[in-house]
């Protein structure tokens, strides 16, 4: 029997035991569900078909039936002087593992690939195959499009490597891959130095269970025994997790449908002006079976990139042509400029990708200084001279020129010769006014970027012809005054004449009224008198 004091000492005893222990790794924690839920028997692996996976080609199934060669991981240990060469194979049992774990690193490593091949559900059904042969399992897949799917995949860590080089072996093109390694050793032997001591204070507690009788004892004794055991689990499935962890690596395997060529053109190469808008649309080839388009244009300018969706159909039933993109080019410091429009098509027969591009040449527009002369005075009637002059930049390649005099008339476009700077022009204004005419001279440069244009404006008085005179009087003026009087005394009367016609029947009511209310108040009085 032992003596209640000294049963109070002993669970003092491994309480501090149990304290020394898990203050070593309060603040480590460990998600080990994915490995729990990985490594569950195969029937568990998430497929979408029950069919047996289809024959692999002769040259696919010699490339994984070869014996894939021991990889080991070299990986450098804190100290610089000292490379430790690794195994990663689950121990046998916690001490053992401790021990080989002093002269050996614990290394998870997993991996992720993306690639593009030419069928994704076949491309699926051989990874699984691979990944069986390398002695693996598929976590999970999906291939709910017929452009990409996803494989997440256990390997054994030391054929890592030899996966992803069958994989990107048999893939049109590696998009990306990627690994990463951690060095769990310190905590893998933290927690099987921890669970040692664990184990230790269970033992104690079930001997010392065995030597009481008392039940208050018991009862203490149970209670700290299941906290023990409860800490003695947690630890057993960490370092489970690490176990299993390095032994098996993690591969995500993203698979995207190679693109089949698409046709496309972009147009010919052309050339505008610094502030100019310019027009760029693309033609292609309509695969069969596609349906949704997307276009990418880039300018070369480093503008933002142009997304469209709109397409419209040609004469061509096997061609479309993209809306219209309009842009400015507001320098021509790295002209020439690089168009690039890159377009997808997608739908029942696949991806299609195709690009082109085209140059654009941007200058500066040179200008064109015109002078259309100085104000003018002319009677109506008169010849009126026009002369102008303009400057003649080295850059145009020809010049034309049209007048628009403001009385309703043109000329036509003339052009000029190489060497003409000046132009000479005659006009007759019939009519006369109170404001001056105000002509107008444009003169066109034709360029390589286009045509530009230079304005010049000169002001015209036409002042009305004499007419006769008696006695200081223009006998004309005076006519017309008077027949415009007459006309404006006329014009006053039949105006009136209108608007009462138009309220006549407002007038008549008005009167009305007036003469019955006159007739009955003259009888209110007649009455009144009687």
């Amino acid at each position: 029997m032992v003596h209640p004091p000294n049963i109070v000492v002993l669970l003092l005893l491994v309480t501090t035991i149990i304290s020394f222990g898990c203050e070593r790794d309060d603040h480590q924690t460990t998600d080990y569900d994915d490995i729990g839920r990985d490594r569950v028997a195969p029937n568990h692996i998430m497929e979408t078909s029950d069919a047996a996976p289809p024959m692999l080609p002769k040259a696919m199934a010699s490339s994984i039936s070869q014996p894939v060669p021991n990889v080991k991981n070299k990986e450098s240990i804190r100290s610089a002087n000292k490379t430790l060469s690794v195994e990663n194979k689950p121990s046998a049992s916690t001490k053992e593992t401790a021990t080989s774990v002093s002269t050996n690193r614990m290394i998870i490593r997993n991996g992720s690939i993306r690639v593009s091949v030419n069928e994704i559900e076949y491309s699926i059904e051989y990874i699984k195959n691979v990944v069986a042969d390398l002695g693996g399992w598929v976590v999970s897949y999906s291939n709910e499009s017929a452009l990409s799917g996803n494989v997440v995949i256990r390997i054994p860590s030391e054929k890592l490597d030899d996966f992803l080089n069958i994989v990107a072996l048999h893939s049109d093109e590696v998009i990306s891959t990627a690994t990463n390694s951690m060095d769990v050793t310190d905590q893998y032997i933290d927690n099987t130095s921890r669970l040692l001591s664990l184990e230790t204070s269970e033992n104690a507690l079930i001997t010392l269970m065995g030597k009481t009788s008392s039940v208050e004892q018991i009862l203490k004794i149970r209670k700290e025994l299941k906290t023990i055991q409860a800490d003695i689990e947690a630890l057993k499935g960490k370092i489970k997790y690490l176990e299993q962890s390095s032994a098996f690596s993690r591969v995500d395997i993203t698979l995207n449908l190679t693109p089949k060529t698409l046709t496309i053109n972009s147009g010919e190469d052309r050339r505008t002006a610094v502030g100019k808008l310019v027009r760029l649309k693309a033609l292609f080839q309509v695969p069969n079976g596609s349906e949704d388009f997307t276009y990418i244009w880039d300018f070369g300018d480093g503008s933002p990139l142009h997304y469209g969706e709109r397409t419209a159909p040609t004469n061509d039933p096997n061609q479309r042509t993209t809306a219209t993109v309009s842009h400015v080019y507001y320098d021509d410091k790295d002209s020439p400029f690089i168009a690039k429009i890159e377009l997808t098509a997608t739908g029942d027969a696949g991806i299609y990708k195709g690009e082109d591009s085209s140059i654009i040449s941007v200058t500066r527009m040179p200008t064109i200084e015109v002078f259309a002369g100085d104000y003018i005075e002319s009677e109506e009637g008169e010849e009126v001279s026009f002369e102008a002059s303009f400057t003649r930049p080295p850059e145009i390649q020809s010049i034309s020129y049209k007048w628009e005099f403001g009385d309703g008339q043109d000329s036509d476009i003339v052009k000029l010769s190489e060497k003409e700077s000046r132009i000479i022009q005659t006009h007759t204004y019939k009519d006369h006014r109170s404001y001056p005419y105000r002509a107008l001279i444009t003169v066109y440069g034709e360029t390589e970027s286009g045509t530009v244009e230079g304005i010049g404006e000169v002001v015209i008085q036409v002042r009305e012809v004499p007419g006769w005179t008696i006695g200081g009087l223009d006998v004309v003026d005076t006519a017309k005054f008077s027949v415009r009087s007459l006309s404006a005394v006329g014009y006053g009367l039949l105006s009136a004449l209108i608007w009462i016609v138009i309220l006549s029947p407002i007038w008549a009511t008005i009167t009305a009224a007036i003469w019955f209310g006159v007739r009955y108040v003259r009888r209110r009085k007649h009455t009144n008198r009687s």
